[in-house]
């Protein structure tokens, strides 16, 4: 079995699981840091980028087996959301790498934190690949 094909389905599931969870996880913690809700225009382009990378990858996946213009159309589209949310994990991951954790952290945190950028940005890479894959 080939690379694309063995962890695609891992790679759309942990992309969609990463997705999903972000809006209410920044919503939670916007909402826990005590101030107003009024987010940051940078905050509200990436949160829509969220929302249409999301959205457009379920409709992608429920109609994959389609063809034609609109098709075609939904994958160009899949395919710009895919390329910026890869270029928002990497963001993510060098923060985390230049994040300050302080003395008194674990070994565990700064692990995970780095994990789930990276898996994600994979997960991204491998979905972006199985949409320019030549079916045999």
């Amino acid at each position: 079995m080939d690379f694309i094909g063995k962890y695609s389905t891992f790679s759309k599931v942990f992309y969609l699981t990463i997705l999903g969870l972000t809006i209410p996880y920044y919503v939670l913690l916007y909402g826990a840091s005590g101030h107003q809700f009024n987010p940051p225009t940078e905050d509200i382009i990436s949160m829509t980028i969220v929302i249409i990378a999301f959205l457009t990858l379920i409709t992608f996946l429920r109609f994959k087996e389609k063809s034609g213009l609109g098709f075609k159309l939904m994958k160009v589209l899949v395919t710009i959301t895919l390329l910026a949310t890869t270029y928002g994990g990497l963001r993510i991951l060098i923060y985390m790498t230049q994040f300050d954790y302080g003395d008194n952290i674990g070994f565990f945190i700064p692990v995970l934190s780095y994990i789930i950028p990276l898996l994600f940005t994979f997960s991204t890479i491998v979905i972006l690949l199985g949409l320019f894959k030549k079916s045999v």
